[in-house]
């Protein structure tokens, strides 16, 4: 009986650990593509990472704010990433908006920065989602400029439907 109960112990420990307890690294689970409306060769990515997992690093953030949220992450593996800077939601998610919301996407030594505000044309559309431990979401953009070389554009959407957004999915935020 001894056996059994140390066992089950020990399978709950796993479980809780892998199902996000405080202990659990931040993860990411992000497939998308980087496109341009030009001429270069489109790259599909996938950060299906945990912080510190093979040179990857994810940091995610979800704060209080006046009215509502701020959400923050961090998705990268030091040639390719995804930064969201300050996207405001209110309740458990919803359309993000906010003047310092930024998306930016990370391309070797390139970064291409847009905002999602509220704007009537914002260069990128995040959709956010809280689900208990989880943030859901999913970002669409149309118009990422490298600031080094402003002429250079780069999109955000799905890795198989370029006319979609890009799902993903954080563990790990501290805040929740």
């Amino acid at each position: 009986m001894h056996r059994l109960f140390i066992g089950l112990v020990v399978v709950l420990s796993a479980l809780t650990g892998a199902c996000g307890g405080d202990d659990a690294p931040a993860s990411a689970d992000m497939l998308y593509r980087v496109g341009c409306p030009s001429m270069c060769v489109p790259q599909n990515r996938d950060l299906m990472v945990q912080n510190g997992q093979n040179g990857f690093s994810v940091s995610c953030m979800v704060t209080t704010a006046t009215g509502g949220r701020a959400l923050s992450f961090t998705a990268t593996s030091g040639e390719y990433g995804i930064r969201v800077q300050n996207a405001f939601f209110t309740g458990e998610g919803g359309l993000a908006t906010g003047g310092g919301c930024r998306v930016i996407v990370e391309e070797g030594a390139n970064d291409f920065e847009g905002s999602c505000t509220s704007e009537s044309t914002p260069d990128c559309r995040l959709n956010v989602m809280i689900s208990g431990s989880e943030v859901h979401g999913d970002i669409f953009c149309s118009n990422l400029v490298n600031a080094a070389v402003p002429s250079q554009i780069r999109t955000l959407t799905d890795s198989l439907d370029t006319s979609a957004p890009a799902d993903f999915v954080i563990t790990g935020c501290t805040g929740l």
